[in-house]
């Protein structure tokens, strides 16, 4: 069967379940029309896409109809509870299969708000899709940069979760991007103090390892961002000490997996002006970076294009760092070859 066959067939029910909404009289009936009409549109939104970028307009137009018809029914009778998934699914299908970041982020801030009705009406059934929808929520809204928008959604999945420390690390990063340091004090001391009382006979002593040292790293942020230097330093100086065991650890066992706290040390280190510590780790950074990109093992440790972005943000930090000690020729070698190294997030897909 041809493309537009199969289209038209697809256009043809969408048609066919719009009438059937209109002659239903009866509750049920017409619930049962409406989610007949969500999932011809859902179909057809997705036969648009499949047939080309030319037809964004009318894909997300379909979908957010079904979205907007599977959260009536939802009004009407909430116990049809697996609307709500596939509200969510849908949201995240903008972002997973065609790239719309800003369109995922869209749609799940309208929905949102219905789904926190529902969970408070309804909890047994309903909040663990509101912490889903919550949860990329916060990251769309971080990675679009709207800093203030993802604390509200990272503070709402505290009050569902409880004081979980990788959401509170979260809430950490998303203050000090605003320079909220305050506010950010006390979630940052909390997150450490969990890392460093963390039961490593139930814990894999290298995770515990690794987000302790990225605990105090944003610490030692936030303690500088107050203006308490020496504390920020102390703090600093233990996370550095650390790293250099995690490095040796991962070395001998796992390769890679402290690729993301090396970031993590290197940004505190340049923030405190401590340049030439900041070299030897943002070295390591790309030379860790550079064996993923090699081939030397992806593996379960690192999504490919996970390592593609890094090994561009390792390149820059690198480059930057080299720049501030004077290396000039050195930087502009490692910047250029940031800017030939093929993107692989998210973040940078047109959303246009």
């Amino acid at each position: 069967m041809d493309a537009s066959r199969s289209l038209d067939e697809d256009a043809a029910r969408v048609a066919a379940a719009r009438v059937g909404v209109a002659r239903v009289m009866g509750r049920d009936d017409r619930l049962s029309a409406e989610e007949t009409l969500a999932y011809a549109l859902e179909r057809f939104g997705g036969r648009l896409a499949e047939a080309g970028g030319q037809h964004k307009a009318e894909v997300v137009n379909a979908r957010t109809e079904a979205i907007r018809l599977r959260l009536g029914v939802l009004d009407v009778d909430p116990t049809r509870a697996h609307h709500a998934d596939e509200v969510v699914r849908t949201c995240v299908w903008f972002y997973n299969d065609q790239g719309w970041g800003e369109e995922a982020r869209t749609c799940l801030a309208e929905v949102v708000p219905t789904l926190r009705r529902l969970a408070g009406a309804a909890p047994e059934w309903y909040e663990g899709i509101l912490d889903s929808a919550l949860t990329y929520l916060a990251m769309f809204e971080s990675g679009f940069g709207r800093h203030d928008a993802a604390v509200v959604a990272l503070r709402e999945l505290i009050q569902l979760r409880g004081e979980e420390p990788n959401t509170v690390a979260d809430l950490v990063r998303e203050l000090s991007e605003l320079g909220r340091w305050d506010e950010a004090l006390e979630p940052a001391e909390l997150v450490v103090r969990y890392w460093r009382d963390a039961d490593h006979g139930v814990l894999a002593p290298a995770l515990v390892r690794d987000n302790l040292t990225a605990g105090l790293c944003a610490l030692g942020r936030v303690l500088n961002g107050l203006g308490r230097r020496a504390e920020a330093e102390s703090v600093l100086d233990d996370a550095l000490a650390r790293l250099r065991e995690l490095v040796r650890a991962e070395n001998a066992n796992q390769p890679g997996a402290g690729l993301r706290v090396m970031e993590t040390v290197v940004a505190q280190l340049s923030e405190l002006g401590r340049w030439v510590e900041a070299l030897v780790v943002a070295e390591q950074l790309t030379s860790g970076y550079r064996e993923f990109a090699a081939g030397d093992g992806y593996g379960d440790r690192l999504h490919p294009f996970d390592a593609q972005d890094g090994m561009i943000r390792a390149l820059e930090i690198h480059a930057r760092i080299l720049a501030r000690l004077g290396r000039h020729a050195e930087a502009a070698r490692l910047s250029d070859e940031a800017a030939r190294t093929p993107v692989g997030s998210f973040w940078q897909i047109d959303s246009e």
